[in-house]
């Protein structure tokens, strides 16, 4: 299903942390990846100006934790419309175009967002596929 018929659909809270624990799983799965995110210590929010939502990422001591909310102290925080959010793990729209169109703002260590993205984002994108969009 390509991310248009995806942001077309009624997609509440509970739905998202669903795929969104779909998403860590198949992350876990991915045996070079977790060793990598093993390695980080992290707190990541992705928070979304047009709802107000917040996911939260923990990368704590080797696992990979969610929540809904948003903390007060975090490493890193991309903050942008939930479509925007969708484009880019989706890989339908570039973050870096995002980026430089002002379509995403981020917050935190820029060497740690650029790392983030080289790094991890092109296995993220290929999870969140699988967990969103051919399900």
């Amino acid at each position: 299903m390509p991310l248009s018929k995806l942001s077309r659909r009624s997609i509440n809270l509970n739905n998202i942390l669903e795929k969104l624990n779909m998403l860590i799983k198949l992350v876990k799965q991915d045996s070079e990846l977790v060793n990598q995110l093993s390695m980080e210590n992290k707190i990541i929010v992705f928070k979304a100006l047009d709802t107000g939502r917040s996911i939260t990422i923990e990368l704590k001591n080797g696992d990979i934790l969610e929540c809904a909310n948003e903390p007060i102290k975090y490493d890193m925080k991309f903050v942008a419309s939930e479509n925007i959010h969708l484009g880019i793990l989706s890989g339908e729209i570039d973050p870096e175009g995002a980026f430089f169109s002002r379509k995403i703002k981020v917050q935190g260590p820029l060497i740690d967002i650029v790392r983030f993205k080289n790094e991890y984002l092109s296995r993220i994108q290929s999870c969140f596929r699988r967990a969103f969009i051919e399900t």
